[in-house]
């Protein structure tokens, strides 16, 4: 399924409105716009937004106490307030306290907008990956733990991972420590058609754009214990350390 950031920007200002929606009108986003701070949470209640962007200076509600209310009602959407530095002891309280993720001080530049709006879904992809990835490992420990308990059954760590592997219906692989592919669903070999008889991910990462290669190669090199995720113009890749594996995912934009 094709991922499209989408984005809601609040300002009590038409004509600010208008410079965001004209900023993004070309990039791959679904944009919204909400004239306040009560606007803004009407619409949350029937849609779904990654990304918030809201103006601090509004009457009735400001942008602070707009987005204390979406931190917490919908605490997955990535919160950014545009604001004066005369504001900014409100701000740097905000962001203490977790309840925004990135100041932009006015006047914004369109390009610096544009780079932390990439930012944000990053960290939105991110978060969320994270929490997918304590599902999975919370699976992964009940099934070693069922495996444990019945010795009539193979304790085998690939047993495993196809069980684990069979709840995922986008591309995934599983690799051993040292690169070698040892298990791949459906999704993945109709996604790389001919790559069954691929035994390596450096063979695999050749076909692939250099920039995903390179994150792939660098995560499994360094050995990392941390997930991991990487946006490019066509996938969105996905890495999890699980015992004595990792899980690769290849989500496609």
């Amino acid at each position: 399924m094709s991922f499209i950031p989408a984005i809601l920007c609040v300002d009590d200002e038409a004509s600010i409105l208008k410079t965001l929606e004209r900023l993004l009108r070309n990039e791959k986003y679904t944009c919204r716009t909400a004239i306040n701070g009560a606007a803004a949470l009407d619409i949350l209640k029937s849609e779904s937004f990654h990304i918030i962007i809201s103006d601090f200076r509004m009457p009735n509600m400001n942008g602070i106490e707009l987005l204390q209310q979406v931190k917490e009602l919908y605490p997955n959407t990535v919160r950014v307030i545009i604001s004066g530095y005369s504001d900014i002891n409100a701000v740097i309280d905000s962001i203490n306290k977790g309840e925004i993720y990135r100041f932009v001080p006015k006047p914004w530049r369109g390009d610096d907008l544009k780079q932390l709006i990439k930012s944000c879904i990053e960290k939105f992809i991110e978060d969320r990956d994270a929490q997918s990835a304590r599902q999975t490992i919370e699976k992964l420990n009940a099934d070693l733990l069922r495996l444990k308990n019945k010795p009539d059954e193979k304790n085998d760590i690939l047993t495993i991972n196809r069980e684990l592997i069979g709840y995922i219906n986008i591309p995934a692989i599983v690799l051993t420590k040292d690169g070698h592919i040892c298990l791949g669903n459906p999704a993945f070999y109709r996604k790389f058609p001919g790559s069954e008889s691929t035994s390596h991910i450096s063979h695999l990462l050749e076909k692939l754009p250099l920039s995903v290669k390179e994150h792939v190669t660098s995560v499994l090199e360094s050995k990392s214990l941390e997930v991991s995720s990487f946006i490019h113009d066509e996938y969105l890749i996905k890495i999890l350390p699980l015992a004595s594996s990792y899980l690769i995912l290849f989500e496609v934009n």
